[in-house]
């Protein structure tokens, strides 16, 4: 990164805007910053910090605070609406950017009393591509005419159209962009750029175990250490999977083992059950044999020998580390086939059983099924003849039924003619009655001769209408005319009498006025208590200062009280932990040991060894007493964890506490509670002795307020009575206009024109609607004339309609058996009495053909039934086949339960025999895959379980090489000052087991052949050693981040502690470093002044005054 231009306004001691041209003072690559203390040296790398990171150079942490603030905002911008901002301009990669950033502060509101407080703001620029070119040519020349602000031609390039795109305008993401871009975060950044005062001897100096918290930080080692960390959770994460894979394959193992027992004795109960038993050397034996039971032990019993043979020891847990996984699997896998071996001969027995019983059972079914038959036959032959029988009791009845029907047809259609020839009848005298009606109101009607002729008559006395309306018109506008005069003569009178009011007005408002005091001796007197009331804002920081700096104190005495009682806890369950640990390892090594043990009962003289292979056992090991169980050991276990959880979250509270506590001494100022309230008491007590000021100051303004009031009081009254004089003018004109309109016009002559026009109006509107009510009565008159043809047409077309419906009925008649309608009306039946008389008749009928079918088909069927005995028979019973059925059919079905449960127990064998292979190989496998994890976390963690002969964790490893690499490079730095005579290397016993975990330096002095602490060396020895071990830490952060190069580095003080000849020496390798990169030196020795030609000056333009700075170039 390069530096090109910075720009900045009211930060610190200055008040206004400067601007520096780091792209021309750089060009010797070596300039200086000087200044007498205090002036604002300082200040230039806190408003590069402020610009890339958003917090000063002087905060370590990166963390924007109170401080920041209040160190940012110049304190001559109190009182003041000017703007507090930062903006750097530098390449990095070839490309050009911007960063311009405004902190949080306080300033005085726009409108009204007080403060308000200005939000952060922030965006970040660069330029873009088709202009980056024109924008290095910028950078490359230094302009004449520009003395002081040569950086203002980058700003004006930033500011022209399409010259910039923008990055973001984001607060929170400007400095993540700088850390992407850069590869250095804040921390990281001030100590390979910024090597501020005291800061680098600092590091020369501190304990070597902050320097290893340092060095972890700078060179972000953490992820060393999140390795190490992850390895270990991993191995306790698998460890834990491991161990309740192994709980899942012993429950497995268990289930297998019942099921062998209960196959064997299964297997046991047909051997005894059978006429033939197995041979002395059967099946059985060989279950028993095969499955870890001996023979004579009790049935279902699990022995330890079964328990050897499941690959289980002692305790009922997996035979292992005793046994490898490979060899339980292998030992599982022989057992569980030994086991399907004996549930095959099981099944084989039970389907032999039910072979044979389930041949009897079928035989009995058959005889059964026959003599059933044969008695159905015989049932169904007696059931026939009965229902033929009474078939032929019916049938009388049936014929009789046939004939009403037939009757019924006839009479039904002669019987439906009467009915309409009545119903025809009705109809011709209900018409005829209506037709006597309508005559009867047509002869209350005149003639329409006559009615025509009135209506004549009235529409004619109608057509005057129109013209009584239209002098109606006429009197209503004479009436509008003399309502419009008196009206305007009204308005008139009004509108002098507002003219009045309003000139009453306007002089009491210019009398009041005249009370007042004058503005310019109110400004005058505002002014000069403005002036004395400028340290107000300063008074009111001190106080929140104050206030912040007691809040800190009181919670720092309480967080002190709390710290004693954090440690006690740690130490108490440092001491629970271990006493749970000891107890855990305890119980697992008995348990280690009773399952040895176990293994060494089942050796044998002149057999191997399955661990070692010896044929010779001349010390077995023997079984303790009082073994603990696999469960208890778990629970030790997990009450051992659950201590050490505790005590690491007990640290980590401790911790947190202690870091409380430093926080709250810091942000104290080192203040305790009774100098923090002695500081806001003074504070308080100068800003009390400004309140008369004040109050003087609000009586002024609300004078100032009262007299803008006045003032514009007394131009409105004004205003009001030239537009009241303009109305009166007005008025006066439209009063004489009406006058003139209404000439000869008065209320009297304007109502006796109305009243005679409106009843002209009345007489025309009275003829109109008599015209309507004689044409509605002859419209009436018409309508009851059509009515009456309507129904004489009617009567005719009815009279017609009888007469045809009389000559059918006497047709049919003639046509059918009844002598008269009375007798056809009591043959007729209705239509659902005549279905229901045929639909008995249809299933009689069909009823007798099956009946006959059915007597027919029974007669056969007993002839084949009794032929189908006699060839089956034997001489049995056919009255008591279902007893003989019965019995076989028991006999079957326990044979079937039997060979079901020989079916479900191999089914249960073969589930669980898959479930012991999975849970074996998922066991096996976690082992495989623990294995290489737990050697690998032991050796990160340089655990005393490790295999390394140096037990050093990982972290502890990259550090120390780290620092390694930072002492070469410092050794390299140091060979040119004052002939190579120190030389830096790291302590003993640093980074190995059992020693400390620091990064102690020793200095070691060529002269004298010793090595020496660094606290040692006098001042002018500790600069330069300090700078050489800053420059060579900034190189190797640098590396370590990508190789990004940081081309400006500024070294800030220190210069006074040198002699002249330790001066020249430090310039010369400072030089040697300018060759590669630019070196900006902050100091007040005079010495420098004359070696460095390119300089920034800053002073102050008096004592206790803001400061300004000048660039020489």
């Amino acid at each position: 990164m390069r530096l090109i231009g910075l720009k900045f306004q009211g930060v610190g001691p200055y008040k206004g805007e400067f601007s520096i041209d780091f792209a021309a003072l750089t060009r010797s690559h070596m300039f200086l910053i000087d200044g007498e203390t205090g002036a604002g040296k300082t200040t230039i790398l806190d408003c590069i910090t402020f610009a890339l990171y958003g917090s000063i150079s002087g905060n370590a942490d990166g963390r924007t605070g109170a401080g920041d603030k209040q160190r940012l905002r110049s304190r001559f911008l109190d009182g003041t609406s000017e703007k507090t901002y930062v903006s750097l301009i530098f390449e990095e990669g070839g490309h050009y950017y911007k960063v311009y950033r405004s902190p949080e502060y306080l300033r005085l509101k726009a409108r009204g009393e007080g403060r308000t407080s200005e939000s952060p703001k922030a965006n970040m620029m660069r330029v873009a591509g088709d202009y980056e070119a024109a924008f290095r040519s910028l950078t490359a020349t230094v302009p004449q005419d520009r003395a002081g602000r040569e950086a203002e031609r980058y700003y004006e390039f930033f500011d022209m159209p399409g010259h910039a795109e923008a990055i973001t305008s984001r607060v929170s993401e400007v400095s993540v962009e700088v850390i992407r871009l850069l590869g250095l975060n804040r921390s990281q950044f001030s100590k390979t750029i910024m090597l501020a005062q005291g800061q680098f001897a600092q590091f020369l100096r501190m304990k070597p175990e902050q320097r290893t918290e340092l060095v972890k930080d700078l060179f972000s080692a953490q992820e060393y250490e999140d390795i190490q960390n992850q390895l270990n959770a991993m191995r306790q994460q698998y460890g834990r999977r491991v161990d309740d894979q192994r709980g899942s394959l012993v429950s497995v193992i268990r289930t297998n083992q019942e099921n062998a027992a209960r196959i064997r004795e299964a297997l046991e109960s047909y051997r005894h059950d059978d006429a033939e038993p197995y041979d002395s050397v059967g099946p059985a034996d060989a279950v028993a044999h095969d499955t870890g039971a001996a023979p004579g032990t009790e049935q279902g019993a699990v022995s330890a020998t079964d328990d050897a043979r499941w690959a289980l020891n002692a305790s009922g847990d997996v035979d292992e580390p005793a046994h490898s996984a490979d060899e339980i699997v292998a030992q599982l896998q022989a057992t569980a086939d030994a086991t399907q071996q004996a549930a095959q001969a099981l099944l084989d027995a039970a389907q032999t059983r039910y072979e044979s019983t389930d041949k009897d059972w079928q035989a009995a079914q058959l005889r059964n099924t026959t003599a059933s038959a044969m008695r159905k036959a015989q049932q169904d032959l007696q059931t026939a003849q009965n229902r033929a029988a009474q078939l032929d009791d019916l049938e009388p009845g049936i014929e009789r039924d046939a004939r009403r029907v037939e009757l019924a047809v006839q009479a039904n259609p002669i019987v439906e003619l009467i009915r309409n020839r009545a119903h025809q009848d009705a109809l011709i005298a209900d018409n005829n009655r209506r037709l006597e009606l309508q005559q009867d109101e047509l002869e209350r009607y005149e003639s329409r001769e006559e009615l025509e002729h009135r209506h004549a008559q009235a529409l004619q006395a109608a057509g005057g209408a129109q013209a009584a309306e239209h002098e109606l018109s006429i009197a209503r506008a004479h009436a509008d005319l003399v309502v419009q005069a008196r009206q305007a003569k009204q308005a008139e009178q009004q509108a002098e009498q507002t003219m009045r009011q309003r000139q009453g007005s306007m002089d009491e408002a210019q009398r009041r006025l005249a009370q007042l005091p004058k503005e310019d001796l109110l400004t005058q007197r505002l002014e000069e208590i403005a002036a004395a009331l400028g340290a107000q804002g300063q008074l009111s920081d001190a106080i929140d200062r104050a206030r912040e700096r007691l809040l800190h104190a009181r919670r720092h005495e309480a967080l002190l009280t709390k710290h004693d009682d954090a440690e006690a806890r740690v130490a108490a369950l440092e001491r629970s932990r271990d006493d749970a640990v000891a107890a855990w390892e305890e119980a697992e090594h008995r348990l280690q040991t009773a399952g040895a043990a176990q293994y060494a009962q089942m050796l044998h003289d002149n057999e191997p060894c399955p661990v070692c292979g010896s044929r010779q056992h001349p010390d077995p090991a023997s079984r303790p007493a009082d073994v603990p169980s696999k469960a208890s050991v778990d629970a030790l276990k997990a009450q051992a964890r659950q201590r050490a959880e505790e005590l690491n979250e007990a640290r980590i509270a401790l911790a947190k506490l202690e870091r409380d506590i430093e926080a709250e001494a810091k942000a104290s100022g080192g203040c305790g509670v009774q100098d923090a309230e002695t500081m806001l008491t003074e504070a308080q007590q100068a800003l009390d002795e400004l309140k008369p000021l004040n109050e003087e100051r609000k009586t002024l303004r609300a004078q100032q307020e009262r007299l803008r009031e006045a003032t514009g009081a007394a131009e409105q009254t004004k205003q009001a009575f030239a537009a009241a004089q303009a109305a009166l003018a007005l008025a006066g004109k439209e009063a004489r206009n009406a006058a003139e309109r209404a000439k000869d016009l008065t209320e009297h002559s304007v109502a006796q024109e109305r009243e005679r026009a409106e009843r002209h109006l009345a007489e025309a509107q009275h003829q109109r609607q008599y015209a309507r009510q004689l044409q509605q009565r002859l419209e009436q008159r018409d309508a009851i004339a059509s009515h009456i043809t309507e129904l004489t047409a009617r009567s005719a077309a009815l009279a017609q309609q009888r007469d045809d419906i009389t000559q059918a009925l006497r047709a049919k008649l003639a046509a059918s058996a009844f002598a008269g309608p009375d007798d056809a009306r009591s043959a007729a039946l209705s239509e659902q009495d005549i279905q229901l008389l045929r639909r008995r008749i249809d299933e009689y009928r069909q009823n007798r053909a099956a009946a006959l079918s059915e007597l027919e088909r029974a007669g056969k069927e007993l002839d084949k039934q009794q032929h189908a005995w006699e060839a089956i028979g034997n001489g049995y019973d056919p009255d008591h086949t279902a007893e003989t059925l019965k019995v076989a059919g028991e006999r079957r079905d326990d044979a079937m339960r039997a060979h079901n449960a020989a079916a479900t127990l191999d089914a249960e064998r073969e589930r669980h025999a898959h479930e012991l292979h999975a849970a074996a190989a998922v066991w096996q496998q976690g082992m495989t895959s623990y294995a290489p994890i737990r050697t690998m976390a032991l050796l990160a963690m340089g655990d005393k379980n490790s295999p390394a002969t140096n037990k050093v964790s990982l972290i502890t490893y990259a550090v120390t090489e780290r620092f390694r690499d930072v002492l070469d490079r410092a050794n390299e730095l140091l060979k040119d000052i004052r002939g190579g005579i120190y030389e830096l290397r790291l302590g003993d016993h640093e980074g190995r087991a059992g020693g400390k975990t620091g990064l102690p330096i020793e200095v070691f002095d060529r002269r004298t052949d010793l090595a020496t602490e660094p606290s040692t060396l006098s001042g002018g020895e500790t600069f330069f050693v300090s700078l050489a071990l800053a420059l060579a830490l900034a190189d190797v952060i640098q590396a370590e981040n990508g190789g990004i190069s940081m081309d400006t580095l500024f070294i800030d003080e220190g210069f006074g502690t040198l002699s002249d000849e330790f001066l020249d020496d430090v310039m010369d390798v400072l030089r040697g470093i300018a060759r590669t990169r630019d070196i900006g030196i902050i100091s007040h020795v005079g010495q420098l002044k004359g070696q460095i030609a390119e300089r920034i000056t800053v002073e102050r333009v008096s004592e206790n005054a803001e400061s300004r700075l000048t660039v020489t170039i």
